[in-house]
């Protein structure tokens, strides 16, 4: 018994100093903490966004921006343009970014996808989507682009009816338009969209639209 209580006094004196190691290596975090997006590096003004850009790392709540992204929100941030230049390990917000560049880039221009061209395609594109076009099979990636334009039949932009920015909407919600689309409009060089007549006037195949900002 004697050597009892020594002994327990010793495991105490352990485990109170384990606890303590814990709470400043994890536990502080977890409480005391939100994991949020930085920039893994700095991001030039009308920079192209790829999820590269950022890490997640955990800051004090004190110290969290108001509208700070987390993990969740890289989804909507890969293919938009940097509004204004963001320093490295700088928490960011959606109003640093735009669904558009107000600029091509050097050979790009603006080219029509045909309705007769377009096998399958969500109701939900939008102008500024990242798209991935496929055979319409899906096994043959032709290419990833920016959308220019989203037109109904009598050319007019669609938009969602309730008046929210369509880059601020998640592909599933997007459930109300102010049209039928008709004809999409990609932004690509005059080499690529050669590429993408060409691979349909020789295979016959239409092609497979998909959105790649959302991975469902």
């Amino acid at each position: 018994m004697r050597l009892m209580k020594p002994l327990v006094g010793v495991l105490l004196i352990l485990a109170a100093a384990g606890g303590l190691i814990y709470w400043e290596l994890q536990g502080r975090q977890m409480v005391m903490q939100e994991k949020v997006l930085v920039t893994a590096r700095g991001v030039n003004q009308g920079e192209f966004v790829t999820r590269d850009m950022f890490s997640v790392v955990g800051i004090d709540h004190n110290n969290i921006i108001t509208g700070a992204l987390g993990e969740k929100s890289l989804d909507r941030l890969e293919g938009q343009y940097a509004k204004h230049a963001i320093p490295q390990n700088a928490q960011i917000t959606m109003d640093y970014f735009s669904g558009e560049s107000h600029e091509l880039k050097k050979g790009e221009s603006v080219f029509s996808l045909k309705p007769g061209w377009i096998d399958s395609r969500s109701s939900s594109v939008r102008k500024s989507d990242l798209i991935e076009i496929y055979d319409a099979r899906g096994e043959t990636l032709l290419g990833m682009f920016k959308v220019a334009f989203v037109k109904d039949n009598s050319d007019k932009e669609i938009t969602s009816t309730d008046g929210v920015r369509d880059d601020s909407l998640s592909i599933l919600e997007r459930t109300n338009a102010t049209g039928y689309i008709s004809n999409i409009e990609i932004i690509t060089t005059v080499k690529k969209y050669s590429e993408l007549v060409k691979f349909i006037e020789e295979t016959g195949n239409g092609l497979l639209i998909v959105q790649a900002g959302d991975r469902l």
